[in-house]
C-alpha cells in the first residue's frame, strides 16, 4: 500500500496550482485587506534604511516588496515561499517594479537554513496559521531574528467575521456534508484566537507580543468577480470546485448567492466583512 501525502505535500501542491492567479492578483490584493495588513506590520516592523529584513511564505511579495523600498538603498530583503512558483512569482514582480534590493529562496518556515541572529525584522503576512508545524516555525524566526529584531504577523481572525471566505465554505461543506472542521488544524482559523498566538509566539522566545483585530470588509463589483477572485487564489477551495460536476458546482453557487444577499447592494456588488488578527513580537535583548 502507497502513503499517503502528508499535509506539507498536500499543501505545497494546492499553493503550485495558484500561484499564477496569485500573481495574476498581486496588485488587487493590495488594495483589500491584505494591504489593510502589510500597512499595519510594515509600522509594526519599524524598518530603517540598512536594515535586513526577512519574509516568510511571501507569496508574490505584497509586503516584502514594500519593506525592501523600506530598508533601501543599503538595506535589503530575502523574500522566501516553500513554494518555487510563488518565490518565482515574487522575482518577477520585482522586476517590474525595478526594486534590486531583494533575494528569492525556496524555504520551509520550519526548518531555516540560515544563520542565527541575521535578521533585523521577519514578516509573515497569512502564512504561520497554513504552516503544519507553526510553533516550530515561530522558533526558527525566533533563531534568526537579532536582539531586539522585530517580528509582524498577519493571521485571519474568527471565521464569523469574515464572511467574504466562510460563504463559499458553508456552502461546499454542506453539499459534501462534510463535518465541522478542527479550527485549532493549519488552516484559515488556526489563529483566530488571540491568546492562542500571544502564547504561540511567546513559547517560541518572543517578548512584548502584543494582538489586536483589524476589521475590515473585501468588497467586489459582483458574485461572478467574487467567485473567480477566490477560485483563483484560495488553493484548497479550488481544489473543491475541480471536484463538482457542472450541476453540483451549479448548485452551490446558486447557495452562496442567496447567502451573499445580506451583502449585496443595489447595483450588484458586495461588501463582505473581514477580521485580521496582527501581532508584533521582538526578540529578547542580550
Amino acid at each position: 500500500m502507497s502513503e499517503q501525502p502528508d499535509y506539507n505535500e498536500i499543501s505545497l501542491a494546492q499553493w503550485e496550482g495558484v500561484a499564477g492567479g496569485w500573481k495574476a492578483h498581486a496588485a488587487e490584493l493590495e488594495e483589500r485587506g491584505a494591504g489593510l495588513a502589510a500597512g499595519w506590520m510594515l509600522d509594526a516592523a519599524q524598518l530603517q534604511p540598512g536594515q535586513r529584513v526577512l519574509e516568510l511564505a511571501c507569496g508574490p511579495a505584497g509586503v516584502g516588496l514594500q519593506a525592501a523600498r523600506a530598508v533601501a538603498p543599503d538595506g535589503s530583503v530575502l523574500l522566501t515561499d516553500f513554494s518555487p512558483a510563488m518565490v518565482e512569482a515574487a522575482r518577477g514582480r520585482a522586476a517590474d517594479l525595478g526594486i534590486d534590493n531583494a533575494e528569492f529562496s525556496v524555504a520551509d518556515a520550519q526548518n531555516l537554513d540560515l544563520p542565527d541572529a541575521s535578521f533585523d525584522a521577519v514578516l509573515c503576512r497569512f502564512g504561520f496559521m497554513l504552516i503544519g508545524d507553526p510553533f516550530a516555525a515561530m522558533q526558527e524566526t525566533a533563531r534568526v531574528l537579532r536582539p531586539e529584531g522585530r517580528l509582524a504577523v498577519a493571521v485571519w481572525g474568527e471565521p464569523a467575521e469574515n464572511e467574504w471566505i466562510m460563504l463559499p465554505m458553508r456552502a461546499l461543506m454542506e453539499h459534501f456534508g462534510a463535518p465541522a472542521p478542527d479550527l485549532d488544524a493549519p488552516g484559515l482559523w488556526a489563529f483566530r484566537d488571540h491568546d492562542r498566538l500571544r502564547g504561540m509566539l511567546a513559547n517560541a522566545g518572543l517578548a512584548g507580543v502584543k494582538v489586536e483585530t483589524l476589521q475590515t470588509a473585501e468588497r467586489f463589483d459582483s458574485l461572478d468577480h467574487a467567485w473567480q477572485y477566490l477560485s483563483d487564489l484560495a488553493g484548497p477551495l479550488q481544489t473543491l470546485l475541480a471536484s463538482l460536476s457542472p450541476e453540483d458546482l451549479a448548485a452551490v453557487r446558486e447557495r452562496v448567492a442567496r447567502d451573499a444577499e445580506p451583502f449585496t447592494r443595489a447595483d450588484g456588488s458586495l461588501e463582505l466583512p473581514a477580521a485580521i488578527n496582527v501581532a508584533v513580537a521582538t526578540r529578547p535583548g542580550t
